[in-house]
């Protein structure tokens, strides 16, 4: 399939040198960066889900007890 994408001057000029570096076409290389991007992509959790996540380590961890009142001085402490 074919498109057409407009890319600063600059980009471009980036892009060909890497094309030639690695003796692939500007083509080639567009199109492994997207495979690469849509590959990484996570699909969109629901408030629900995040909401699930979040509340099932409360308490699940160390802290001082009066760490929510005070966490800004805890903050401030020198390591």
């Amino acid at each position: 399939m074919k498109t057409e994408v407009e890319l600063p001057q600059t980009l471009w000029n980036q892009l060909a040198r890497l094309a030639e570096q690695r003796q692939k076409t500007v083509s080639e290389l567009i199109a492994e960066a997207i495979a690469l991007m849509l590959s990484c992509q996570q699909p969109a959790l629901s408030r629900e889900e995040r909401k699930r996540r979040a509340l099932s380590v409360i308490g699940q961890f160390p802290a001082e007890p009066d760490l929510a009142a005070r966490h800004d001085e805890y903050f401030s402490l020198e390591p």
